[in-house]
């Protein structure tokens, strides 16, 4: 009886571990009746404006859009597993979705590398959702998603970019020698600088590391001065940003995308376009409130002269041709993004 108890037991675990660790591998998300249930991990927490803002928006869209039948349940960075080994999860089926990074989805699928575009083309949210709605980009980046079991959602607008320092920008020179927190092909653009990148650190930890003299300063999204309270931590953000937003990306593991029904899948696609710019909406709210909190906390809100500013744009350009050189998949996404900025300007 004692073995047998043991054995029972035994098999209880296992049943238990096998769940928690999504189906095995081949994670379709589990269902209790007609509602499927997903898990989504943000790689940014509480405080954050792709937890407080973007994914609450996109999360109702998609549960709205299937009439409450595809329920999401949401988890922290590092909940699950750690946020840079989310696409990599993602596409194993160890749970169903999560809000990323092209600086961590990159190390699977290179053409994310392209995500953010080039620096200084795109000058807000919605010239980068033409790029990628209108002149094919999402669909390039589904197709090279797809080959390592990941669907692309959409790329989830943010605020805009800005350089964050605990020194001043007067002059290119300014930036040489100093570590700066910046990932993807923005770590490319601190060297072009004449910078040190640092993408070893996640968005959580920037406050840290800026007032633990770790690094001298970031280029994250404007709201995170009021929102993750980097007002405290840096006195100079300079007034134009490398990109016209930061992104996170939504992504789905395929098999869990594809045990949908095809109307559903068609209905959340609607619906993630539409909160687009909604989502683009509250963010541009959050940059203004937060520059309005950080002028009040004593930062000083810089403008690069002429000088300064084309140097910053020859930087860019160089690190679209590295990018482009290192990341064969990435350079045709960027051919994608240099053939709307020829028709736009």
């Amino acid at each position: 009886m004692k073995k047998l108890f043991l054995v029972a037991l035994l098999c209880s675990v296992l049943a238990v571990t096998m769940t928690s660790c999504g189906n095995n591998g081949n994670s379709a998300g589990s269902s209790d009746g007609d509602v499927i249930k997903w898990k989504l991990q943000n790689s940014y927490g509480p405080g954050d404006q792709t937890w407080d803002i973007q994914m609450p928006m996109l999360v109702e869209a998609i549960e709205e859009a299937t009439d409450g039948k595809l329920q999401i349940e949401v988890y922290q960075p590092g909940a699950i597993c750690e946020p840079e080994q989310a696409p990599a999860s993602v596409s194993k089926g160890m749970f169903e979705c999560a809000m990323s990074t092209a600086g961590d989805t990159g190390v699977i699928v290179p053409a994310a590398y392209a995500e953010q575009g080039i620096p200084y083309y795109w000058e807000n949210q919605m010239e980068m959702y033409e790029t990628y709605y209108e002149f094919g980009l999402l669909d390039y980046l589904r197709d090279q998603y797809d080959k390592e079991n990941i669907y692309y959602g959409m790329p989830v607008p943010n605020g805009k970019y800005a350089m964050m320092t605990s020194f001043p920008i007067k002059s290119v020179d300014s930036v040489k020698g100093k570590k700066i927190r910046a990932v993807s092909s923005w770590a490319y653009f601190v060297k072009n600088l004449g910078g040190t990148p640092v993408s070893s650190i996640t968005g959580g930890e920037i406050y840290q590391a800026i007032k633990l003299g770790t690094v001298d300063g970031c280029i994250f999204t404007f709201a995170e001065l009021k929102g993750s309270g980097l007002c405290e931590v840096v006195d100079y953000v300079t007034a134009q940003p490398p990109s016209g937003s930061g992104y996170v990306n939504f992504i789905v593991n395929k098999d869990a995308w594809e045990a949908l029904p095809e109307e559903m899948q068609e209905d959340i696609n609607k619906a993630m376009e539409k909160v687009y710019p909604e989502i683009t909406e509250k963010c541009i709210e959050a940059d203004e409130d937060a520059e309005k909190f950080a002028k009040d906390s004593g930062v000083k809100i810089l403008k690069l002269n002429d000088k300064t500013l084309k140097a910053f744009q020859d930087a860019g350009l160089a690190t679209a041709k590295q990018v482009a050189d290192e990341n064969p998949e990435a350079a045709k996404g960027l051919d994608i993004v240099k053939e709307w900025y020829k028709s736009k300007k």
